[in-house]
């Protein structure tokens, strides 16, 4: 039986995936019902839901914005962060607080396991490496799920952009050598809940981090299997061309491989090869 679940950030990839399981137990709340920089918001939402475990599903995601208001992502990702935790802790619940990869350097050379050193390169990965502290720190009874690449069902996931590009180009341009660990929303979602019945009520759990993640890929390997999937639709099959990460200019600098070994139980989700066909079928069909 699913416990209580309140799932804070219910408009982004994770939360749209959450919310698309329809457990009656999982209540999915978003702005302005709650905001994590408004205290007030936060132990209202919580005293409704009555929660047995609290996921942490918001985040100012914009990489290259982040830039520019590094202060802004801190106050989402790490001081609002930190005050669902602590909410969360005087209810008497555990906190489940998504953070990514980008918390990492990209410089290891293979799959970054959950107690190597950290090292963000961008303000948005060192506004979430901020934010495991200070949930770390404002409840005692947490887990920081790592992932990586997350894709879903909106129109502005990595799928749904080369499917756009695909229809609008004869030639894309894809990077081949930044590695990563796409991970399909859905399964995170699933992953998530299964977590959450398992740390439920208890205190002798093994907090701390874990990652969950797809399989390892390149961006130029994803794309080509959406491009694949799509192809069998019907759709018109664009050459897909390798270039390298240095040759695309953004505010943000990419780390190179982020790819996640996740090594407890229930840490690797399916395969991008395995979650892509339904999900391009699904926005095919928009």
């Amino acid at each position: 039986m699913t416990p209580r679940i309140l799932v804070v950030g219910s408009s982004g990839q994770l939360g749209t995936a959450l919310r698309r399981l329809g457990d009656p137990a999982i209540t999915c709340a978003g702005r302005p019902v709650i905001d994590v920089m408004r205290p007030d918001t936060i132990m209202a939402a919580v005293a409704a839901a009555r929660p047995d475990v609290v996921v942490n599903a918001s985040a100012f995601t914009a990489v290259d914005a982040a830039e520019a208001d590094e202060a802004g992502a801190l106050d989402v990702n790490a001081r609002g962060a930190a005050l669902l935790a602590a909410a969360a802790g005087e209810a008497g619940a555990p906190i489940i607080h998504v953070s990514t990869d980008y918390v990492f350097a990209g410089d290891k050379g293979s799959p970054y396991l959950e107690d190597d050193a950290t090292g963000p390169l961008t303000a948005y990965g060192r506004s979430k490496l901020a934010g495991e502290g200070t949930v770390a720190r404002a409840n005692p009874r947490h887990v920081i799920v790592r992932t990586s690449w997350l894709f879903g069902t909106s129109d502005r996931t990595f799928v749904a952009s080369v499917l756009r590009l695909a229809r609008e180009r004869e030639r894309i341009e894809m990077v081949a050598d930044q590695l990563g660990s796409p991970t399909f929303a859905g399964d995170l979602a699933a992953a998530l809940v299964a977590m959450a019945t398992d740390i439920a009520g208890r205190e002798d759990y093994d907090w701390g981090v874990r990652h969950v993640a797809g399989a390892h890929a390149s961006r130029f390997e994803f794309a080509e299997a959406v491009l694949d999937v799509a192809a069998a639709h019907g759709m018109r099959r664009p050459e897909l061309v390798p270039t390298r990460l240095a040759s695309f200019k953004a505010a943000a600098p990419r780390p190179l491989d982020t790819r996640l070994d996740s090594r407890f139980p229930g840490g690797r989700t399916r395969s991008f090869r395995e979650a892509v066909p339904a999900l391009v079928a699904e926005l095919i069909a928009r």
